[in-house]
């Protein structure tokens, strides 16, 4: 099975300070092999970005952040995430795609479009969110979602 985890899902799954952090580490422990979820260098700033504002936040502190950007690394050399190109002409077609046929259905936001576009062009089948709009618009894209 190809899955796709957006920001939502890696955010809580790499930050134990997070609510749905338990959650997230169910569905992980519940893996057999490796998944090689697609990890572009969209997905890397978006997730950088969500753990910068926590700090700004005060919500997370320094240190805590740059664990959960060990634990990307180790999870990079483990299998669990594959890096994965970002194909800026084709995302942006497939995301302009995303936009035509969904968000009239939906109200798809842009980030959104933009993450189902890059789970279109990695192949995935299964859509990993905690976001209830990004999980509309997967949806109706065809995906499977994760948690069901």
């Amino acid at each position: 099975m190809k899955i796709y985890a957006d920001t939502s899902f890696l955010a809580s799954l790499y930050n134990d300070k997070d609510t749905r952090h338990g959650e997230a580490v169910t569905i992980a422990q519940a893996w057999t092999k490796p998944p090689r979820l697609p990890l572009t260098p969209f997905g890397m700033l978006e997730l950088r970005n969500v753990l910068s504002r926590l700090q700004h936040k005060g919500q997370l502190r320094p240190g805590d952040a740059r664990m959960c950007e060990q634990f990307v690394k180790e999870d990079l050399r483990d299998g669990i995430l594959e890096p994965r190109p970002l194909r800026a002409y084709e995302w942006m077609e497939a995301a302009m795609d995303v936009t035509a046929r969904v968000t009239p259905l939906t109200g798809t936001r842009t980030l959104d479009a933009m993450h189902i576009a890059l789970a279109k062009l990695n192949g995935a089948k299964t859509f990993l969110s905690f976001d209830a709009n990004q999980r509309k618009a997967a949806q109706a894209s065809g995906f499977a979602l994760l948690p069901a």
